[in-house]
């Protein structure tokens, strides 16, 4: 809804909207967790501090305020929104294939962001492995005693 959208001109009239701004709200709906009031305050950190970064010159209070309203917002939305709720179970269907070493095929609706869905696969998939290699010994342990 574009009532949540990041508007910096709304705050500070010499502010022009770049287009990562406009961008964010869309992002933030879809990669949003499930639940995502209980993250409320790392997506806010870690939004305000990205923000940062890519629209230099905008102090970071008021980065602040906005991001906080976007936030808040996509709460809002993500709980009601049927669309939103099918995109994410599709990209997380889609992420838990690869996190098995399953080839899935694009989730439907993600056309557009092929590139970063892909790329989004393959960093996970290097994490989890990192994971399964460093923790590995530490898993096989505990699940012998379990099995024990």
């Amino acid at each position: 809804s574009t009532q949540h959208a990041l508007k910096l001109g709304s705050l500070h009239p010499g502010y022009a909207e770049t287009p990562f701004l406009s961008s964010l709200h869309s992002t933030l709906q879809i990669l949003a967790p499930e639940d995502p009031a209980p993250y409320r305050d790392l997506l806010l950190h870690k939004t305000v501090d990205l923000c940062v970064t890519k629209v230099p010159g905008v102090d970071r209070d008021t980065l602040e305020r906005v991001v906080q309203s976007t936030v808040d917002g996509v709460i809002q939305e993500s709980e009601s929104d049927p669309v939103l709720v099918l995109l994410r179970r599709r990209l997380m269907g889609y992420i838990t294939e690869v996190s098995m070493n399953k080839k899935p095929g694009l989730p439907k609706g993600f056309e557009l962001v092929r590139e970063q869905v892909v790329k989004c696969g393959e960093t996970y998939l290097k994490l989890v492995d990192f994971n399964r290699r460093v923790y590995g010994p530490h898993y096989a342990k505990i699940l012998k005693e379990m099995s024990s």
